[in-house]
């Protein structure tokens, strides 16, 4: 018979660990080694074998290895990578035609060597054939010594197999055929007997498999005690302890035989003991070890309560009975079981004052890191006049971070006389929060209701310290608005040192006005937005304060800001490696051309994202007939247009005009009204900033969305419809981009290349704007040139093309100036209008103001060199 050999290793650790080489000769050039693993510790074995990881399941579990080596040896390196340890037995065989550890002769079993059977080697893959076999282990113990067998896996599926265990000549069980095991395991003082016949199948990992471990111990039982394992002891906790029945500094020796005892838990009045598995490492089938408080009791044994994030608690005299009972154990480690104590009274001083021998201080529920159920805690904080207080919050109510878990309905409150603040996970509350407020007062308060799960736990702590506003001025900028058009779109990473901040405020002309800031939406998450404070008021002297998380997430606080003292200020308090920007939008509130301080701005998502909404013009002036709306595509955004569509008109039949910034006596981009509104559907333009004229009394339901244009863009000519075709930066323009661009704007008809179709159509358009001396603007016509300007300080010009095919807008010049916008209208041409040739045939209509130098070309094209047209309004 080809023999097999068999070695038994055990290690633990906790920390990376690689044990060597450990080499089995085999007498055959070529040798299978087969690994079983006992334990539920995930580990790594070198050498391409694959990761073992049983998920927490207390299941024996086996994988091989086929190798070829010249010296005749299987070399196999274990390499531990979790806290814990593993239990291997390592053998090596020649084929499957041999059961695992097979032997003719009688197997005497050393208390200190446990041996192992199986079914066969594969148990994990498919793909192996085992032959048919029957096979025979027979063990027996010393003198003085008791047999144990216990079966971790026993599945016979197969009808035509069999298992048999004898005690000594005596039938134990004969099963197969699904039958189940009447336990799992077996005492014997003489000797053991497994017979077992295999039919010939495909290994398979669901099916027939078993698995079974012999060992043995003494037959002069004594129930084993030590200082870690007494038979009963009594423990009243004031901090931590872990409760265990080893020696946890030697971890590589069992625990030992027949250990039987029993812990008392209890702690005194303002405490709270938590107990959870640190480790199980036990013989499922044999030991017992159990937790009992008032609200729980488990059975550890189980491997299914073998849960190392459950938690079971105990409040002040409340006792938890902790019972372990063990059987022979072959090689097992032990359990530990931390008893952790949470402090339930309310830490620090009630009352805090903040001063410059008082500068920093913590507000804590508790003196340990987890706050206790029933807790009811109050603290006052004041800091000196004229200051800043910064609040650095580390915020984590019980389960309040993770969606799928129930909350505990605990609640932490700050408020600072105006507004209240509630903070619940640290995950969506930016850090730290400013206010300038001389006193606060925090509230806490914590549900009844325990913990059953360590993540459920809460904490909570609160920095607080100030900063003097007279000691910011060297970091501080004023920037002052001139006219009631000024505006800004202001981010806050152009704030870069802490306590950096900038001051607008209206200059004298715009006393008698009011200065705004409304809060945009940004792309970033809550946690890393920079939590700004905002201020009504300069640095000499605050009216209020709010900060840009607030206005934008805080449902009670007003939006926008209107100032009361003609100033704001905007102040960074803190400063990180990861920062997102926060965007805000000032302006100028005139009532003698604003209609209402609130619900004028709006911003198209920076995602992509469709924005709907209502609007109604209301005015508090009765001299105003138009309100101002206006709109905002941020920096940074998803496209680089925005497509504004207005979907329906009510109340006037009177037009809307869109215009390009914020002046309200510019050229229009374009007027619509509810005769054209459809012509306008699908209009992008360039630009941050535009503003909606909305006759006072009217209702417009619009969209809004950034989006981008393609620089060569083709449009239908078969539909009556409106655009716009303009530059990238028009009206403002943008120094910093000097690239030079090409966009086109092709208008064509769907069958262009049917001759035989006449669908034609006449394009009128408006040109408004300039052109830069290395900028250009081409018009064709079919393939004929009909218009072309250039170096044009200030133009307004209107055309109309010959009915045509195809009619195409080009314009090549530097991406950052100032620029243009083309106005267009597609004509289809009528059915019983007579056909108009092409563009050789008929001049344009051209419409240029005085002191105009126009050419008109041979061939009917119209060319505008350095023309110096007036903007008429």
């Amino acid at each position: 018979m080809s023999k097999t050999m068999e070695y038994h290793y055990r290690y633990s650790t906790d920390k990376e660990l690689s044990v060597g080489k450990n080499q089995l000769t085999h007498e055959e050039s070529q040798c299978t080694s087969g690994v079983y693993l006992f334990d539920h510790k995930a580990c790594h074995l070198l050498n391409n074998i694959p990761k073992i990881d049983e998920s927490g399941q207390r299941n024996q579990m086996s994988f091989v290895k086929v190798t070829t080596e010249e010296d005749k040896k299987c070399e196999k390196s274990f390499t531990e990578v979790v806290n814990g340890g593993f239990e291997a037995i390592v053998g090596a065989y020649d084929n499957e035609n041999m059961c695992p550890f097979e032997s003719d002769a009688v197997v005497e079993v050393d208390d200190s060597a446990p041996r192992v059977i199986a079914s066969q080697w594969y148990f994990d893959d498919d793909s192996a054939t085992l032959p048919q076999r029957k096979c025979q282990w027979t063990f027996a113990p010393k003198s003085g010594y008791k047999l144990k067998i216990a079966f971790s896996v026993f599945i016979i599926n197969a009808t035509d197999e069999s298992v048999r265990l004898y005690d000594d000549a005596n039938p134990v069980f004969n099963l197969g055929g699904a039958e189940e095991l009447p336990s799992r395991v077996f005492y014997t003082e003489k000797n053991f007997r497994i017979e077992y016949d295999r039919s010939a199948r495909m290994s398979d990992p669901l099916s027939t498999r078993f698995l079974a471990v012999i060992s043995a111990f003494s037959l002069d039982v004594k129930p084993e005690t030590s200082e870690y394992c007494t038979a009963n002891t009594t423990v009243t906790l004031t901090d931590d302890r872990t409760l265990t029945n080893y020696n946890v500094t030697q971890l590589l020796k069992p625990y030992g035989n027949s250990q039987e005892c029993n812990f008392y838990v209890n702690s005194v009045p303002g405490k709270e003991v938590q107990f959870s598995v640190s480790t199980v490492d036990i013989e499922d089938c044999c030991d017992s070890l159990t937790i009992e408080t008032p609200s729980a009791t488990v059975n550890f044994s189980n491997p299914k309560n073998d849960d190392s994030n459950a938690v079971y608690s105990t409040v002040g005299a409340e006792v938890a009975t902790i019972r372990w009972k063990s059987d022979g154990n072959y090689g097992r480690a032990g359990f530990r079981i931390h008893a952790e104590v949470l402090d339930c009274k309310c830490s620090g001083e009630k009352v805090i004052n903040l001063n410059k021998n008082n500068s920093n201080v913590y507000i804590s529920p508790s003196s340990t890191l987890y706050y206790c159920p029933g807790m009811d805690c109050q603290w006052t904080l004041s800091a000196p006049e004229n200051t800043i207080l910064i609040l650095e919050l580390n915020v984590y109510l019980r389960s309040q971070c993770f969606s799928n878990t129930n909350g505990f309905g605990d609640s932490l409150e700050i408020f600072d006389g105006t507004t209240t603040y509630k903070p619940q996970c640290v995950f969506d509350q930016p850090a730290p929060r400013p206010f300038y407020k001389k006193n606060l007062s925090i509230n806490f308060e914590s549900s009844d209701k325990r913990v059953t799960n360590q993540d459920e736990n809460g904490h909570f702590d609160i920095k607080a310290s100030y900063v003097d506003l007279v000691s910011l001025r060297s970091k501080n900028t004023v920037r002052f608005f001139n006219d009631s058009a000024d505006s800004v779109l202001f981010r806050t990473s152009a704030l870069v040192e802490q306590f950096s901040s900038v001051t607008f405020t209206l200059s004298k002309e715009l006393s008698s006005k009011k200065l705004q800031l409304y809060p945009m939406s940004m792309d970033a998450s809550l946690s890393f937005i920079d939590n700004v404070l905002i201020m009504d008021g300069d640095l000499s002297h605050v009216a209020s304060s709010t900060s840009i998380y607030d206005l934008l997430y805080n449902t009670t606080v007003a939006r926008p800001i209107t100032s009361t003292t003609g100033s704001i200020t905007l102040v960074l308090p803190y400063t990180s490696s990861i920062r997102h920007s926060g965007a805000m939008f000032l302006k100028v509130y005139d009532d003698s051309r604003d209609c209402s301080e609130a619900n004028s701005v709006f911003n198209a998502p920076p995602d992509g994202d469709t924005f709907q909404t209502t609007y109604t013009a209301k005015s508090q002036n009765s001299k105003l007939l138009v309100c101002p709306l206006m709109i905002l595509s941020l920096p940074g955004s998803f496209g680089d247009a925005l497509n504004l569509r207005i979907n329906s008109i009510q109340g006037t039949d009177k037009s809307v005009k869109v215009l390009p910034g914020t002046e309200h006596n510019v050229i229009p981009f374009y007027e619509v009204s509810r005769n054209n509104l459809s012509m306008f559907n699908n209009t992008s333009l360039y630009g941050d900033l535009f503003t909606i004229l909305v006759p006072v009394g009217a209702t417009i339901h619009f969209s809004i969305k950034m989006t981008t244009v393609v620089a060569d863009r083709n449009v239908a000519g078969n539909t009556h419809s409106m655009g716009i075709f303009m530059t990238p930066n028009y009206p403002n323009g943008d120094a910093s981009k000097q690239n030079i661009a090409e966009r086109s704007l092709q208008i064509i008809s769907l069958s262009s290349y049917d001759s035989q179709i006449d669908d034609r159509f006449k394009v009128k358009f408006d040109i408004n704007g300039k052109l830069s001396s290395a900028s250009s603007l081409d018009v064709h016509v079919d393939s004929k040139l009909f218009f072309r300007t250039a170096n044009v300080d200030s133009v307004r010009l209107s055309f109309v093309s010959p009915y045509a095919r195809q009619v195409t807008f080009r314009y090549k010049g530097p991406e950052g100036e100032k620029g243009f916008f083309v106005r267009y209208e597609v004509i289809p041409k009528p059915g019983d209008r007579p056909v108009i040739g092409s563009a050789n045939d008929t001049a344009p209509t051209i419409a240029p103001k005085p002191n105009a130098a126009a050419v008109l070309s041979s061939a009917g094209t119209v060319v505008v060199i350095m023309a110096m047209f007036i903007l008429v309004i």
